[in-house]
């Protein structure tokens, strides 16, 4: 029964909280775009993660003065969008610039997410995976433990029990 429904509210997806890709440069799946200046300036190519946690993104300017001019406040955001076909938008990252970098005669950005919006999937897969994650946030990191072992992880509670070190009927409860 409880597959069934963690089926039904997340689908057959998996939302890691965190990935590593590998990508071929120059990769051609996805165009980023910087919006909230004068025109969208295509970073595709430009940008970089400077930190996962809190999640920041390096963008490279032409001077300090434009780049405050122009981003200075918390209009910025990254329209991430497909590069072929129908350029469907997937996705959308709101940014604060945090920090400036003098780099010669042009300057680094550091820019912190201050909101997201992912539209690769439909609203109601994402409240599933937002339900599942409350559920983690608020159980008991054992019982949490026992759940992701057993059903994202598809072990036998006997198999769980060992790994945890105590008896099924406790991993049961």
């Amino acid at each position: 029964m409880k597959r069934l429904l963690k089926r039904l509210l997340l689908g057959n997806e998996a939302l890691p909280q965190e990935v590593t890709v590998a990508i071929c440069e120059p990769q051609r799946e996805i165009a980023v775009w910087l919006h909230g200046g004068d025109a969208p300036r295509d970073v595709t190519y430009l940008h970089s993660i400077a930190c996962a946690s809190p999640f920041t993104v390096c963008i490279p300017f032409g001077s300090i003065e434009a780049l405050e001019r122009q981003y200075g406040g918390d209009s910025a955001f990254l329209e991430l969008r497909e590069q072929a076909g129908a350029q469907r938008l997937l996705g959308k990252i709101g940014l604060r610039c945090s920090k400036t970098i003098s780099a010669g005669e042009s300057c680094l950005g550091l820019f912190r997410a201050r909101s997201c919006v992912n539209y690769c999937l439909p609203k109601v897969r994402f409240w599933g995976h937002y339900l599942q994650q409350a559920y983690w946030t608020f159980t008991p990191e054992r019982e949490r433990t026992v759940f992701e072992l057993r059903h994202d992880h598809g072990l036998r509670l006997a198999a769980v029990a060992e790994i945890l070190e105590t008896s099924e009927e406790t991993a049961r409860n």
